[in-house]
């Protein structure tokens, strides 16, 4: 799928995530990932991974997300 073939809602959600990628903390793999999720509310929740030394704890962006509105 090209992605000037996406509507304009989900083009802004991917560059809502590739924004999110900028803010990864990976110095262990260098792989960046960003997420975004439009709730049902019109809001939009952004999350990236955040590596740790033990990695087993590291926070990968799209299961955060999940875990956004209850931190």
């Amino acid at each position: 799928m090209a992605l000037d073939s996406l509507d304009q809602e989900k083009q802004d959600l991917l560059a809502e995530a590739e924004k999110a990628m900028e803010h990864a903390y990976n110095p262990y793999s260098g792989f960046s990932v960003g997420a975004a999720l439009l709730s049902q509310n019109g809001k939009t929740i952004t999350a990236e991974n955040l590596e740790n030394a033990a990695y087993s704890p590291s926070i990968w962006a799209p299961p955060s997300q999940r875990l956004t509105p209850w931190v």
